[in-house]
């Protein structure tokens, strides 16, 4: 639960049952307890996969380029 007025960083993850009472700005974390603490850092998936996630993208627009021409 948020009791209100709070603001959560970016991929914050609150445990089930966790009341959390103040802002956590850091993202990528995980928040639990009553009141909820900042129990771990966790990696910015984001950045970790970006660069095989846009390898990805590339790959499906180049296929789709190639079928529109067959």
């Amino acid at each position: 639960m948020i009791t209100g007025g709070e603001v959560l960083g970016n991929h914050i993850v609150v445990a089930t049952s966790s009341v959390v009472t103040k802002s956590f700005l850091e993202g990528n974390a995980l928040l639990v307890g009553m009141p909820a603490v900042k129990k771990v850092d966790r990696p910015d998936y984001y950045l970790l996969f970006k660069g095989e996630s846009k390898q990805r993208v590339d790959a499906i627009e180049t296929l789709e380029i190639k079928m529109e021409f067959e």
